[in-house]
């Protein structure tokens, strides 16, 4: 996991990124504390770039393909910041950034693969149980177990729609570029099961839907988050999309809500992944206790109609159920109202006055307020004596302006550059290509 976060005004828009990475294994879990996550996208324009979830694509490291995207973009531009992100998104799709016809099929087999023997070890266990009870199981009540795994996960799997960014068609696009692997994982996973005709095509639809359902599992995606301006944009904004993998030549992919400073909003603050110590200080209030508190309440209030119609001995069984379901609808009309004041209470008290500020903070600043919230986060972890620190190392930090363009506040290297001159020299060299632009790493 790790800690990310942007913070726009009207100047610009800072972007800080912690460096710590988690390695799983069967056996153990690393991490190191040295990974980069934060770029600049283009070497001649002020746009950024951050990565964080899945530190990979397809088993490629993500600064490799933004670095080799870089390249290949050199000094073209889009008018508006959305044009580069989905400039990058579709050099994915197209192959343009690096070929990943081998690594497309790697990650279709290794995600089918992974989630074929969660699916083999529920049928497993729901066989253990069935003999546990009945003391034996005969073929027809392995299928039957069987069965009554795969019809779970099909009502499962099918609750996420299919992604509207997918063509209609994507799921027959996928099993003929990829069915026949498929197949074969399904006779390698399930092998000694007596697995019917029927329940295969289950699992066949099981395994397109791992690739085209809204659904991102947590450890599976990640996130890109494309921060700065395009050539016709007078203030900062920011775009992110959620990223599993490629298949059939498709990403499967979401935009999320894109955030934009314009004379009616002149700050943000906007957290990725690991945010509950931002949105605290922001909110004056832990997420984890607010969704405790509300479901206390509701649990609290939609019990107390039953309780006093309990104490009314003068009504009939029928008159209660009325008085029930009307203080019921009460009840949920009171705890909506409570809500709804409490989110206007945090946003005056808390909220409205940081933003405030941030709209007024100037470019340095914007840095050291970015660096602060990645840093909370990380010193949370730390005092908490979590098993894995799963936030930490250096922190990158990057302040973004029309004028300046893409500017490093901090930096980490893995090497000294006072050592290899050759590289600055290097690289620079191939950043001044066109005059008047400056290079970032």
């Amino acid at each position: 996991m790790t800690a990310e976060i942007a913070v726009l005004n009207k100047l610009a828009v800072a972007l800080a990124a912690d460096s710590a990475v988690t390695l799983k294994s069967p056996f153990k879990t690393k991490i190191f504390n040295t990974v980069n996550k934060l770029f600049s996208l283009s070497k001649y324009h002020p746009v950024g770039i951050m990565v964080h979830g899945n530190s990979e694509f397809m088993g490629v490291p993500w600064e490799v393909i933004i670095k080799t995207y870089r390249e290949k973009l050199g000094s073209t531009d889009f008018p508006s910041l959305k044009g580069y992100l989905d400039d990058f998104v579709n050099s994915l799709e197209a192959n343009r950034v690096l070929n990943l016809d081998y690594e497309e099929k790697q990650f279709v087999l290794f995600t089918v693969k992974s989630y074929f023997r969660f699916v083999r070890r529920s049928i497993d266990d729901q066989v253990t149980r069935a003999i546990k009870s009945q003391s034996k199981i005969t073929d027809e009540g392995v299928t039957k177990a069987a069965s009554e795994v795969l019809d779970g996960e099909l009502s499962r799997m099918r609750g996420p729609i299919q992604l509207s960014s997918l063509p209609a068609n994507h799921a027959e696009a996928m099993l003929t570029a990829h069915g026949a692997d498929i197949d074969k994982l399904i006779g390698e996973s399930f092998e000694k099961l007596p697995i019917s005709t029927a329940a295969a095509d289950q699992l066949r639809e099981l395994a397109v839907c791992l690739f085209t359902r809204d659904s991102f599992p947590l450890a599976q995606y990640s996130g890109v988050v494309v921060a700065g301006f395009g050539t016709a944009d007078t203030y900062p904004s920011l775009e992110s999309i959620r990223i599993h993998g490629r298949t059939a030549g498709k990403l499967k992919s979401k935009m999320d809500d894109p955030t934009a400073i314009r004379p009616e909003m002149e700050a943000a603050i906007v957290p990725f992944a690991q945010r509950d110590e931002v949105d605290a200080f922001m909110t004056g209030i832990n997420p984890k206790y607010s969704e405790a508190m509300n479901s206390f309440l509701h649990e609290l209030l939609a019990a107390y109609p039953e309780s006093i119609a309990k104490t009314l001995s003068g009504l009939s069984e029928p008159e209660k159920a009325t008085f029930i379901e009307k203080w019921k609808k009460v009840s949920e009309e009171s705890l909506a109202g409570f809500k709804k004041e409490m989110e206007a209470f945090v946003a005056k008290v808390f909220a409205d006055p940081v933003i405030s500020a941030v709209a007024a903070l100037p470019k340095d600043e914007l840095a050291s307020m970015a660096e602060t919230l990645v840093s909370l986060t990380s010193f949370k972890r730390k005092v908490t004596l979590e098993e894995e620190q799963t936030v930490g190392g250096p922190i990158d930090v990057a302040v973004i302006s029309k004028g300046d363009g893409f500017v490093w506040i901090k930096r980490k290297h893995y090497f000294s550059p006072e050592l290899n001159p050759h590289f600055m020299i290097q690289y620079f060299k191939r950043g001044s290509a066109e005059a008047g632009h400056g290079s970032q790493e």
